[in-house]
């Protein structure tokens, strides 16, 4: 699920909005301009209509983040488990005893290592997404702050 649909769709709904105000008629001396109201709520809508599948976006790369680090968790007990059990299976021999302990040591911290660098890159990935459609949602709000406040001067 990517979020370059969306953004591309959002820019292209500014630019029109950004479009319709300099294309817009300018009332002399006064700097003011006429722009056609329906056009302008009509476009800020489908602006609208765009962000929450941002968030919703955001919200499953939050699920898919959780999914990852539970199933690296539920690895990591599953060799952990697998370690043990070939410790208990071996134990007729303190040599092997030893050796076991030791290969149940090194999966276990291996299991621990794959998940904490599993938890690191997904936290990553996620917050690189998040700080993406945050920059763009700042954007789309300074351009609409901005044209609002042209509008209100002119």
């Amino acid at each position: 699920m990517t979020n370059q649909p969306l953004a591309s769709e959002l820019a292209l709904l500014l630019e029109r909005i950004d479009e319709l105000i300099h294309h817009a008629h300018r009332l002399p001396w006064t700097g003011r301009i006429l722009v056609d109201a329906n056009e302008l709520t009509t476009l800020l809508g489908q602006v609208q209509h765009v962000l929450p599948e941002e968030v919703r976006q955001a919200q499953w790369i939050v699920a898919e983040r959780d999914r990852i680090l539970k199933d690296a968790m539920d690895q990591a007990q599953a060799l952990k488990e697998d370690a043990q059990k070939e410790v208990l299976r071996q134990a007729e021999n303190s040599e092997i005893v030893h050796k076991a302990r030791e290969r149940a040591q090194q999966l276990t911290e291996q299991a621990r290592l794959s998940a904490l660098e599993i938890h690191q890159g997904s936290r990553a990935y996620a917050d690189e997404i998040l700080a993406r459609l945050e920059t763009e949602l700042l954007q789309v709000v300074n351009d609409v702050k901005a044209n609002r406040a042209e509008l209100r001067q002119e």
